[in-house]
């Protein structure tokens, strides 16, 4: 399966590459450029409603996945956040800091999970 999805990977980037300057494209059109492109790479797909249940499948998952991390993170961050401003009105320098630099370590998973997305997209 894995082979398989390497190559439909393959075959869907040529395909929507090959149609990026047309500008208008039906869905006979790109079932023909993909039909192509999929002969040339040797794929043959025998049951096309059930893989393309399994890759909505698996990126509604993944979609799933990161929006819970993404969530958890977000709710850190405001914790962490209300804590450093507690700290920073009460004069508490050394749980200011501590509180700053845990802020920051959210931060840095939230860019993660942005950086993340975009590479799913």
């Amino acid at each position: 399966m894995e082979e398989n999805k390497k190559i439909l990977e393959i075959v869907s980037n040529e395909a929507k590459n090959s149609i990026a300057q047309i500008p208008v494209v039906t869905p006979t059109i790109y079932a023909s450029v993909f039909s192509d492109f999929a002969k040339k790479n040797n794929l043959e797909i025998e049951d096309e409603e059930s893989l393309s249940r399994k890759i909505i499948e698996t990126e509604c998952s993944r979609f799933t996945t990161l929006q819970n991390e993404t969530s958890k993170n977000v709710q850190a961050l405001s914790e962490n956040t209300n804590r450093a401003i507690h700290a920073i009105e009460n004069k508490d320098e050394k749980f200011s800091i501590r509180c700053c630099k845990r802020r920051n370590i959210f931060v840095k998973k939230l860019k993660n999970s942005k950086n993340l997305f975009t590479k799913m997209n």
